[in-house]
């Protein structure tokens, strides 16, 4: 799953366009996922990205937004059809494990509030 400089451009659109409506930052990101912040900030840039880490910072803004009530916007290239591929070729982690730790840092926020 090659993307060619456009499709890397829009993808990279799309994941900035779900961190502003996340709300979250990219540290908070990092920390949820028990990652560096300059792996979120790596796939959010898109340049050279490392598809793993591509495909769990989707995964972990995706499940940001919706813990803030709201929809994800859209992924052009990064969508549901191309997760088979993404798991046979990568090894992706499941998205519902990302979620599971977007979840449990997003209620560990409420309580601390």
């Amino acid at each position: 799953m090659s993307l060619n400089r456009s499709e890397l451009e829009q993808t990279r659109l799309e994941l900035r366009q779900n961190l502003k409506l996340s709300g979250w930052s990219e540290q908070r990101i990092a920390d949820a996922l028990g990652i560096h912040a300059e792996r979120v900030r790596e796939a959010l840039a898109n340049a050279e990205p490392d598809p793993v880490d591509v495909w769990l910072v989707r995964d972990a803004l995706d499940a940001a937004v919706r813990a803030s009530g709201r929809d994800p916007a859209p992924y052009s290239r990064l969508t549901e059809e191309s997760r088979p591929n993404a798991e046979r070729w990568f090894g992706i982690r499941p998205a519902a494990e990302v979620s599971a730790l977007i979840d449990a840092a997003s209620r560990r926020a409420r309580s601390d509030e």
